[in-house]
C-alpha cells in the first residue's frame, strides 16, 4: 500500500503505525485511548512524544490500517489522527541550475537506482543539437552524452563536420555522418548555430548528471548517461518533407527512442516511417502542440505516439490565453512545460515553456527503463508510463474513455502527470527472500530480473553470513556460527545488450536474535509514573515505572516480566508496577525484566532490580537461546550498591547462579558478584529448556533459558 506524500512522492505506508493527539492531552484523553484500545483488544500506545503525539500500535495484521483511521476518527472526532510512512534517502545532483520537475516527477528518488545509460540512444528531431555544449559532449568531465557513429571513420578535428575522409565508410548513403545529420541542408553538421530548440529539448533527457555542471538530465548518468542522435529536421521550422527519413535514419543507427517535439501536417510518408520504427521496437514520443486548443497536432496525434501535453509548477495544465497545452482525443499524459530550464547554445542555459520540453521527460524516463530493462517493447514502455501516471487533481478521470480500455483517462491531462519513480520502481527488480536468518540454510533471489542479465551480489558485514560468487538469480547462505547483528544484501545488475550495471535496493537482513548495546541502550528509572527511586523510600501504594532507551536492533516483538505487583506495559518501551511488600517472604526487593525477540528467538534480557534500601541495579543476560556459553552483563554506570535486607553497603553484590532442568534439578551452579560480567559454560548442557535462577544477595530472579 502506498500514500502521495504532496504532490510528488509515492511512501509506503506503515500498516502497524498510526498517530493521534487530542487539541488538550492530558491524563483523562489518555486515559481514554487506553481503555479504548485494551477493549478492542487489537492496539497498544506504543510512544508518546514530548509534544502529545500518541503513536498507537496494530497487534492484529489483518487488521486494515484505513479502517483502524476511520474508528479512532469515530471514537475521538477532535482529535488530530494520521497516517505514517517509511521515507526513503535521496541522491541530489551536484549539478546547480534549479529545476522544479526534479521533485515533482520524482526523480531524486529514480536516481538512487537508475540514472541512464550510454546503451540506450535517443533520436532528436529537431532543429539541430549543439554536440560541443559541455554539459552534453565532452568537457572537463572526459564523457559525452553524444552518439557517434562507430561505422563512420572519426573526423580528423573532433569538433569540425568537414574534417572528415569524405567517404560513406558504411555505406548508408550519407557522408561522414559521424555525429547525425541535417536532412534540411543535406549535409553532416547537425548542430544549428542560431535556434536552441534542438539544443534545449536534448538537454531535458541527456544532459549530463550529477558533473558538477549546469542541469540535471533525466537520463544524463553518472560519467555516462543515455546517447543523443543529432538529427536536424528544419532550422526555423520543421521540414515535412525530410521526416520520414530523419525517423528512418533513427531507427537504421540503432536508437530505441525517437522525440519530436513540433508539429507538422500529417502524411503518408510520416506515417509510414512510424510504423517503420513501431516495427523496429522504437518508442515515439511527441509534444501535442501549444495552441490551447481541445485537439492536438500530429506526429502526436498518430496513435502509434505518445502524446504529451504540459503542466505548470502547481500541476494544472499549462494554459494562458491563446497558449497553452493541446488537448483532447488522442492525448496520453502530461509532464512538466513551464519554466523549465534547458541547455542554450554555446554553453548557455536558459528557461522556456511549452510542451516541447514536456515531451522528452517522457522519452527521458523510458530510457531509464530501457537501461534496466532493454528487452521492454514499445507498447510494454506505453502501458508502463501510463499506468504509473499520477492522477493530479481537480480533473476527473473516466474508465475507458482513453484508448486504453483499462485505465481512467481524462482530455485535458490524459492519464495524469509523468511520474519517473512510479514508473521505475514497477519494473524494478526486487531481492526477494528471508528478512532473518537463524539456523538453517536460506535462499535469496530476485524478483523480475529480465532475461539475459546477470547479478554480483554482496553483503555489507561478510562476518554474519556470505554470499556465493556466482552470478546467478539466487543464492544460498548460512549464518556463520554464533553470530547475530544486521546486514544488506546488495545487488548489482549488469542487463543484456551491453547496459551498465544498476543496483537495486539494499535487503536488510537481521542475522541471529536481535542485539543489545548495553553501553547505549539501558534499563533505566523513568516512564509515565513516578521513576523509581535510588533510595531507600518505597511506598507500596505508588505505581512505579521504568523505561528502556532504545530499541533492540533486529528486534520485532517485545514484552515486560518481573516479581513485582500488578505489573503494566505502558509502551514497548516504558513499563509501570507496585513493589512487593517488604515482609518475610519479599524483603521489599523484587525487579521487572525487558524481554525482546524476532524469527531466530529471544534476545538479551535487560533487568532492572530494587531493594529495600540502596537503591537500583540493571543488568542484561544473553544469548537466548544459547550454545556455549551464557553471558551475564551488569550496566556499570548504575548504582551498585548492597540489595540485602539490612542498610549495610558494599560496592558491590554477591550472587549465586543455578541453571535447573525440566525436572527441578539443579545441574550447574556459579558464584560471582555485581561488580564483574560473568560467562557460564553450557557446552554441556542438552538442548532444551532450563530455568536460570539469580540470587543477587537475597533477590531472586528467573529466567527462561533455550539451550540449541
Amino acid at each position: 500500500m502506498k500514500s502521495k506524500i504532496g504532490l510528488d512522492k509515492y511512501y509506503e505506508i506503515d500498516k502497524e503505525v498510526i498517530t493521534i493527539k487530542n487539541s488538550e492531552i492530558g491524563i483523562s484523553f489518555l486515559d481514554s485511548v487506553k481503555n479504548t484500545i485494551a477493549y478492542k483488544d487489537l492496539y497498544e500506545i506504543e510512544r508518546i512524544s514530548k509534544s502529545g503525539f500518541i503513536d498507537i500500535k496494530i497487534n492484529n495484521r489483518k487488521t486494515d490500517v484505513l479502517k483502524m483511521i476511520e474508528y479512532f476518527n469515530y471514537q475521538f472526532p477532535n482529535s488530530l489522527i494520521e497516517l505514517n510512512t517509511y521515507g526513503e534517502y535521496y541522491l541530489t545532483p551536484n549539478d546547480p541550475e534549479i529545476q522544479w520537475h526534479v521533485g515533482k516527477i520524482g526523480l531524486n528518488s529514480t536516481w538512487d537506482n537508475v540514472r541512464g545509460d550510454n546503451c540506450v540512444v535517443i533520436g532528436i528531431l529537431d532543429s539541430g543539437t549543439d554536440w560541443l555544449h559541455v554539459d552534453l559532449g565532452f568537457g572537463t568531465d572526459t564523457f559525452s552524452n553524444i552518439f557517434r557513429n562507430d561505422a563512420e571513420n572519426d573526423w580528423a578535428d573532433p569538433t569540425n563536420p568537414n574534417s572528415g575522409n569524405g567517404l560513406d565508410d558504411n555505406g548508408n548513403g550519407f557522408i561522414d555522418d559521424w555525429i547525425g545529420w541535417d536532412f534540411a541542408n543535406n549535409n553532416n553538421d547537425s548542430r544549428n548555430p542560431v535556434n536552441n530548440h534542438g539544443t534545449a529539448v536534448a538537454g531535458v533527457p541527456a544532459a549530463k548528471l550529477n558533473n558538477g555542471v549546469g542541469l540535471s538530465g533525466i537520463a544524463g548518468g553518472n560519467n555516462g548517461g543515455v546517447q543523443v542522435l543529432s538529427i536536424g529536421v528544419g532550422d526555423a521550422t520543421p521540414v515535412t518533407a525530410v521526416i520520414d527519413d530523419a525517423i528512418d535514419y533513427a531507427v537504421d543507427n540503432g536508437v530505441r527512442v525517437i522525440n519530436m517535439s513540433f508539429g507538422v501536417f500529417q502524411t503518408a510518408a510520416i506515417d509510414a516511417a512510424i510504423q517503420n520504427a513501431i516495427n523496429n521496437n522504437v518508442v515515439l514520443i511527441a509534444a501535442t502542440g501549444n495552441g490551447n486548443i481541445a485537439a492536438i497536432n500530429y506526429p502526436a496525434s498518430n496513435p502509434n505516439v505518445i502524446a504529451v501535453g504540459a503542466t505548470t509548477v502547481q500541476d494544472t495544465r499549462w494554459s494562458v490565453g491563446r497558449a497553452g497545452s493541446q488537448f483532447g482525443a488522442g492525448l496520453d499524459l502530461v509532464a512538466p512545460g513551464v519554466d523549465i530550464r534547458l541547455l542554450g547554445l554555446n554553453n548557455s542555459y536558459i528557461t522556456a515553456t511549452g510542451t516541447s520540453f514536456a515531451s522528452p521527460m517522457v522519452a527521458g524516463v523510458s530510457a531509464l527503463l530501457l537501461s534496466i530493462n532493454p528487452n521492454l517493447t514499445v507498447q510494454e514502455i506505453r502501458n508502463i508510463i501510463e499506468e504509473t501516471a499520477d492522477k493530479i487533481s481537480g480533473y476527473t478521470y473516466t474508465l475507458g474513455a482513453g484508448e486504453n480500455p483499462t485505465l481512467t483517462w481524462n482530455n485535458q491531462v490524459g492519464y495524469g502527470r509523468l511520474n519517473a519513480f512510479a514508473a521505475v520502481q514497477a519494473i524494478l527488480p526486487q531481492i526477494n527472500g528471508p528478512t532473518n536468518i537463524c539456523n538453517d540454510p536460506v535462499t535469496y533471489n530476485i524478483n523480475d530480473l529480465p532475461i539475459g542479465s546477470t547479478v554480483n551480489w554482496a553483503v555489507t558485514d561478510n562476518n554474519l553470513f556470505t554470499v556465493d560468487n556466482s552470478t546467478s538469480i539466487n543464492f544460498s547462505t548460512a549464518r556463520s556460527p554464533g553470530t547475530s547483528g544486521t546486514a544488506s544484501i546488495i545487488a548489482e545488475v549488469a542487463p543484456a545488450a551491453g547496459c551498465s550495471t544498476y543496483d537495486l535496493d539494499n535487503y536488510a537482513v537481521q542475522v541471529g536474535v536481535p542485539n543489545i548495546d548495553i553501553t547505549n541502550i539501558k534499563l533505566q528509572p523513568g516512564g509515565f509514573y513516578t521513576p523509581l527511586p535510588e533510595n531507600c523510600i518505597y511506598d507500596y501504594n505508588t505505581r512505579y515505572s521504568v523505561q528502556v532507551t532504545g530499541w533492540p536492533v533486529g528486534a520485532t516483538s517485545t514484552d515486560w516480566d518481573g516479581m513485582v505487583n500488578n505489573l503494566y506495559k505502558d509502551a514497548w518501551y516504558t513499563a509501570s508496577f507496585y513493589p512487593l511488600p517488604n515482609d518475610s517472604y519479599h524483603y521489599g526487593s523484587g525487579y521487572v525484566e525487558f524481554k525482546n525477540s524476532n524469527a531466530c528467538g529471544n534476545g538479551p534480557s535487560l533487568v532492572i532490580g530494587y531493594g529495600p534500601c540502596g537503591g537500583f541495579y540493571s543488568y542484561s543476560i544473553y544469548p537466548n537461546p544459547a550454545s556455549n556459553e551464557l553471558n551475564l552483563v551488569f550496566v556499570e554506570e548504575q548504582n551498585l550498591q548492597s540489595f540485602s535486607k539490612n542498610t549495610e553497603t558494599k560496592e558491590s553484590a554477591e550472587l549465586d547462579i543455578s541453571i535447573i532442568n525440566h525436572q527441578m534439578e539443579v545441574i550447574l551452579t556459579k558464584k560471582g558478584n555485581t561488580g564483574t560480567s560473568m560467562q557460564i559454560n553450557t557446552s554441556n548442557l542438552k538442548p532444551g529448556n532450563y530455568i536460570v535462577h539469580i540470587n543477587i544477595d537475597g533477590n531472586n530472579h528467573r529466567h527462561h533459558l533455550v539451550i540449541e
